[in-house]
C-alpha cells in the first residue's frame, strides 16, 4: 500500500452509528426507514457508512 492509498472505514453498527451521533438506536432505525438517514441493508441488518452519516450529520445541523 502507498502512502496515498487510503484504508476504507468498517461499516458502522446500529449502536456505532447512534454512538457517534449521540441519538438512541431507535433514532437511527426510525431514520434509516424513513430513509433520511443513509444505510445499506443486509437481510434484516442495518450497516451504516461513516464518510456518509458524517456528511449527513453535517448538512442535517447546518454545520460546514
Amino acid at each position: 500500500m502507498t502512502t496515498n492509498e487510503q484504508t476504507p472505514e468498517q461499516m458502522w453498527t446500529v449502536k456505532q452509528c447512534a454512538a457517534f451521533l449521540n441519538v438512541t438506536t431507535w433514532f437511527v432505525y426510525k431514520h434509516a426507514e424513513r430513509g433520511t438517514l443513509p444505510a445499506l441493508h443486509f437481510g434484516r441488518a442495518l450497516r451504516f457508512d461513516p464518510a456518509a452519516v458524517k456528511a449527513w450529520a453535517a448538512s442535517s445541523t447546518g454545520a460546514k
